[in-house]
């Protein structure tokens, strides 16, 4: 398994989120297709089989990444469009793995609470997907997320969204299915969010 942090992997197209555009430079089309072959070179180069990619635009970057790949016709793009309005960002997983179509999911129906300035609110996480792979003949459930960042005071915030993970792996466990759950958490070792994760 291979994840990668893409920072910011957005095609040449215009419109694109708040972060895009304004703060971050739109690539230029060559850029576009520079990194894509890129990111291609890294999956062939450690030879994964599955590979979980955050921060990236939309399904058709990865489609452009597949394009790219050796042996490119074993790889399935999992992909369902995110929630984050604020950056464009998203995750997307390719796989040389089955996938069980019925259930992909970004868990759009899965809340938790979390406090802010004394108020409870809803939060889910924006950026995430869930589905059943086929590996080897065993059932495994994985979930990709990229959780809030730091930069702001979200520590509240992206404990809930790590709450909302944590009770689809359990539903997962109780299924006796084998569970992965990989992603950009954007927090540090034996700090709540990651322990939640972790269930302890």
């Amino acid at each position: 398994m291979f994840l990668l942090n893409t920072e910011f992997f957005f095609d040449s197209e215009v419109p694109h989120g708040n972060i895009v555009g304004p703060s971050i430079k739109v690539p230029t089309p060559d850029e576009y297709d520079v990194k894509a072959r890129s990111i291609a070179n890294f999956i062939d180069k450690y030879q994964a089989n599955l590979v979980a990619l955050v921060e990236v635009e939309n399904r058709d970057c990865v489609g452009l990444v597949q394009k790219n790949l050796n042996h490119k016709e074993f790889w399935r793009i999992i992909s369902l469009e995110g929630r984050d309005t604020f950056t464009g960002q998203d995750v997307v997983l390719l796989s040389k793995f089955p996938v069980i179509k019925e259930t992909i999911t970004n868990f759009p129906d899965q809340w938790s609470n979390y406090t802010y300035q004394r108020k409870s609110k809803p939060v889910r996480p924006s950026k995430v997907l869930g589905c059943e792979l086929r590996i080897h003949g065993q059932s495994v459930y994985l979930i990709v997320a990229h959780l809030i960042s730091k930069r702001s005071d979200n520590d509240a915030k992206r404990l809930g969204q790590a709450k909302v993970l944590r009770q689809q792996s359990i539903r997962a466990l109780e299924k006796d299915q084998n569970v992965i759950l990989v992603g950009d958490f954007n927090d540090t070792p034996n700090t709540p969010v990651l322990q939640e994760l972790r269930g302890k």
